[in-house]
Parts: C-alpha cells; sequence; structure tokens
C-alpha cells in the first residue's frame, strides 16, 4: 500500500474510532494542561417565513458511475476555397461619343460657321461610384479646358473618359459569410440538470471511481494487493461515526466507506479524459474544446413568484478520478476574405476570435441558480 493510502486511511479511521472508543495506546499519560477562559456569547436570532409556494419538486437521488471515461474528437482537413483571382488596380482612357439632336433644322448652305467646334469650359465634374468602391470617372481634359469636339453638322461630340479604381480580387467573399468549424468532446461520469419554476428539495448523492480490485490469494505476492485488515478497520471506524451522528445521512456515510476503500486499495482511480483535436482548416473560424468532469450537477429555480425562490438542498459529491482535458488547434489558414473587422472577428473586446481553443477538467461541479426569469425587453 502506498505511502499516500495508508495517510488517507490513518486520517479516515483516527478520527472516528477517536471519538467513538477510549484510546489504549499509551500504558502511562502524565498530561497537565492550565486554561483559563471567559467568554460571553449572546445570539438572538428571529426568522418569520410565510410562503405559499405554487408547487414543488421534491428528488431523492443516487447516482454511481465505475469505470474509465474517454471522449475523443478530431477534425482535420477543412478545407472551404471561395476562389482565386487577382486584384490590381484601374488607369484606363476611353474614347468615347455621343450622338445629339439639337432640334433646329439644319442649314447645309451655311459655310461660314464651322462644322466641328472644341467642347470648352471649367474643369469637368469628376463622377465616384456608389458603394464605396473608390472608382472615379472623369472627363479628359485635352489642354485649355478643352474637353473634345463636336461636330454640329453630323450632331455627334467625340471625348475622352479617364477611370481610376481598385479591382476586388474575383471570388474574394466578405468575412461575414466564413463558415465556422465547431469541434467539441466531453466526458462526464454524473450529470444532473433540473430546472424548475417552483421550489426544489433535494436529497442527492454522486460517486465516481474506476474499478473494483479483486482480493489477492494466499500464494500472491502483497504487492497491489487490498489491504483487508485496513479496510475492515476504516469500515468499523466509519460505522462508530455513522451511529455517533445517528446515522444522520447514509450517502455521507457511503462516501467514508468508499474513501476507506480507496485507502486500502479496494478501488482504482477512475480515468475521466477528454481530448479535441482540429488541423489543417482552411477558410473557417475555429471553436474547439475539450471537457472531462468527475461529477457534474445543476439547479435552477427561475419564477416571478418570490415565494417559489427556494432551493433545499443535501447533496454529496465523491469521486476517485484521474481528470484530464486536452484541446489542440493548428494549421487554420484564411485566403480571399476581406472585413473582418466588419464581421465581427478578429481579436479584443466583443469581436469574436478566429480561433477558439479551450480544455477543462473539473473534479466535482455543483450549480445552484435562484431567481427571476429574464424580462424580454
Amino acid at each position: 500500500m502506498t505511502r499516500y493510502k495508508r495517510m488517507l486511511l490513518g486520517a479516515t479511521a483516527s478520527a472516528a474510532l477517536l471519538g467513538g472508543a477510549p484510546a489504549y495506546a499509551f500504558e502511562i499519560v502524565d498530561w497537565t494542561w492550565d486554561k483559563d477562559v471567559t467568554e460571553t456569547v449572546t445570539i438572538t436570532t428571529t426568522v418569520t417565513t410565510d410562503l405559499v409556494p405554487d408547487g414543488l419538486v421534491q428528488v431523492e437521488k443516487l447516482q454511481m458511475h465505475f469505470g474509465n471515461l474517454n471522449a475523443t474528437s478530431n477534425v482535420a482537413s477543412v478545407h472551404n476555397n471561395p476562389g482565386t483571382g487577382g486584384g490590381g488596380t484601374v488607369d484606363e482612357l476611353f474614347d468615347a461619343e455621343l450622338n445629339y439632336i439639337d432640334g433646329s433644322p439644319a442649314n447645309e448652305n451655311d459655310t461660314t460657321e464651322s462644322a466641328t467646334n472644341a467642347i470648352s469650359g471649367s474643369p469637368a465634374t469628376v463622377f465616384t461610384a456608389q458603394g464605396g468602391s473608390g472608382f472615379t470617372l472623369d472627363i479628359v481634359d485635352q489642354g485649355g479646358n478643352d474637353f473634345g469636339n463636336v461636330d454640329e453638322n453630323a450632331e455627334l461630340a467625340t471625348f475622352q473618359l479617364h477611370l481610376q479604381g481598385t479591382l476586388v480580387p474575383e471570388g474574394e467573399i466578405a468575412a461575414v459569410d466564413l463558415p465556422k468549424v465547431e469541434n467539441a468532446a466531453t466526458a462526464v461520469a454524473n450529470n444532473q440538470s433540473i430546472s424548475a419554476d417552483v421550489p426544489i428539495y433535494l436529497h442527492d448523492a454522486q460517486f465516481a471511481a474506476g474499478a473494483f480490485t479483486p482480493t489477492c490469494s494466499d500464494g500472491d505476492s502483497n504487492a497491489g494487493c487490498p489491504d483487508e485488515f485496513g479496510f475492515l478497520l476504516g469500515a468499523y471506524g466509519v460505522t462508530i461515526l455513522d451511529n455517533q451522528l445517528d446515522g444522520i445521512n447514509e450517502h455521507t456515510s457511503i462516501a467514508g466507506l468508499l474513501t476507506v476503500a480507496a485507502a486500502t486499495g479496494f478501488i482504482e482511480p477512475a480515468s475521466i479524459t477528454a481530448s479535441a483535436t482540429v488541423s489543417d482548416v482552411l477558410n473557417a473560424y475555429v471553436e474547439n474544446s475539450a471537457t472531462a468532469v468527475t461529477n457534474n450537477a445543476s439547479f435552477s429555480v427561475l419564477s416571478g413568484t418570490q415565494a417559489n425562490h427556494i432551493v433545499v438542498a443535501d447533496l454529496t459529491q465523491w469521486g476517485y478520478a484521474n481528470v484530464g482535458a486536452s484541446a489542440s488547434v493548428g494549421g487554420v489558414t484564411l485566403d480571399n476574405y476581406t472585413g473582418f473587422g466588419a464581421a465581427g472577428l478578429g481579436g479584443g473586446g466583443d469581436i469574436t476570435p478566429i480561433v477558439s481553443n479551450s480544455a477543462t477538467a473539473v473534479g466535482n461541479n455543483l450549480s445552484i441558480k435562484v431567481g427571476s426569469p429574464a424580462i424580454d425587453g
């Protein structure tokens, strides 16, 4: 038996036996103790309740799990390729023609007026495309505020247009459309959840451990064998203590006996593990988590009636287990997406991270909520 188990057994048995029977460990005891204490304590407590709840949830339950638990979840090679096109800038001149009708009859015999005249005036207006694309369009100044020519006989205007701007790469998508990869692994020995809108009265216990160790025969080595005498001694101590408490809580007694069994090698620790792995992801944001819990309990009373805000619970949680959780993410690549900030992706503040990775290992977990439900605005 290991030193740790011997210490655990000794603490369990000694605490019980010293309170239940006289000690015979010393033949001669010479002990002088002088103590003079003057203490005055006055406590006045008055509690008056007058509650009429709408109903009641009452539970008497025992959860026990023996054995190992393992949860593994792996995700790999998730490729989302929206397209590959090159971007660039535009800076081009275009020859333009505009036919028009002036509404007056043509005077073909008038040879004193030139058939072609220059388009002149102040600098032309620069037109900007809507939607924030950054493109601009203007009529080119040929020099001296001349912006082209008009052939009055042909009723035709000729000029040049100048287009400038930046091209968005072909196939690029706003990050708001970026898909998500979710991966989770959860291993729990005992789990329960109770939600109600009336009072909860609960007598509950959760126990978790590994396998039972068989006893050894006479010819076996003592190494690794359960300590039968130690277990009987510890169990007797638990029984004495339970009698002194008038058998007030059998769940606590079971936890004491299991502790003695663990200390004497009759039961082995459980292995509760969760592993989540994500790798080789193209164009997706990732949420990855691994959670391993021995015993988990959650109780909630949410009611708009104040008289229902009652939880009376006697809960015992006992675990003898090695609990581990691991989560890893690798090889996440983003390409051909833009506008991450506008999509709420990135880092800092309330922005959703591109990669969220967490591992949680818990022995015993308990959550109790009592109050009024949220009022929707």
